[in-house]
């Protein structure tokens, strides 16, 4: 199991805490955060924003963690008017190699660690709590609070572990994400949202991406765009259908942004479409 494997591995591990900080993003001002040689763990205090890791952008909200590995910048945005507030642990880790006789002998781990991705914590206020005491504790430098420090740190890692392998291992929750796109395939002329489908499937936005592109190949904007624009076509080869009603029967308000996106698909206008379907039918 997930959760079995995780365990074993941080039960090799000896940690030491570099920073417990709590960063601000305001609206429409990027928070950027540098490589580092350390691994980072991010949690979404509050509200939701998008954050960009390696050209690759997602959604992420309140009770959502993030593995930043080291060697890596991302950047957090938020549109909305309130400040996002995320809280950041960065940490070195040691793991066991062997043991010769008594001596335990640890070498500094790499980039990899048993948790990675982005995904929505179940026991979010239990995780914001701890994250709390932690970042609190942290200002202090007595020997007691540092002790301290540690176990508050493994504790929200036993937490994310457990919540992390309870959501990976749920087949229910594959089934709702399934579903959901059963429900994109009949009802894509409809003004669907990611967070929409996510609430259905009751999974965090950011999850639902991951899981959507995993099971369709393609990410949830290009997948509808394509269902759009491939029944358009079929439209557009019936005889009196007009630019305007086949852009509002596939979802699109405006036909303009729909001739735009049908070229960008395509790679042909829809008037232009239209005439080579009509020369390709009296060849």
């Amino acid at each position: 199991m997930i959760a079995n494997e995780a365990y074993r591995q941080l039960k090799q591990m000896i940690y030491s805490l570099d920073t417990v900080r709590l960063e601000t993003c305001r609206h429409n001002e990027p928070l950027i955060l540098s490589s580092a040689s350390s691994h980072r763990i991010g949690f979404v205090k509050n509200i939701k924003g998008t954050m960009e890791e390696n050209g690759q952008r997602q959604l992420v909200e309140a009770g959502d963690v993030f593995f930043i590995k080291p060697k890596t910048s991302v950047s957090l945005r938020t549109e909305q008017d309130k400040e996002l507030e995320v809280f950041f642990i960065e940490f070195s880790y040691w793991i066991e190699q062997s043991e010769k006789g008594r001596e335990r002998v640890f070498v500094q781990g790499g980039d990899n660690f048993p948790l990675e991705g982005t995904f929505r914590v179940r026991s979010h206020s239990q995780v914001l709590h701890l994250m709390e005491e932690l970042y609190q504790s942290f200002a202090s430098h007595e020997e007691r609070e540092q002790f301290r420090q540690r176990l508050l740190f493994e504790r929200i890692l036993y937490i994310l572990v457990k919540d992390f392998s309870s959501i990976e291992s749920n087949e229910n929750t594959v089934a709702s994400i399934e579903e959901t796109i059963l429900y994109v395939d009949q009802h894509y002329m409809l003004n669907l949202t990611l967070e929409m489908l996510a609430g259905k499937a009751n999974v965090s936005p950011s999850y639902y991406s991951r899981m959507f592109k995993a099971l369709k190949g393609v990410s949830f904007s290009d997948y509808m765009t394509s269902l759009r624009i491939n029944r358009a076509k079929v439209l557009l080869q019936l005889s009196g259908s007009r630019l305007r009603e086949v852009a509002q029967s596939v979802g699109y308000n405006d036909e303009f942004y729909f001739s735009k996106m049908f070229k960008k698909v395509v790679g042909l206008s829809p008037s232009e479409y239209v005439k080579t379907h009509m020369r390709q039918d009296n060849s």
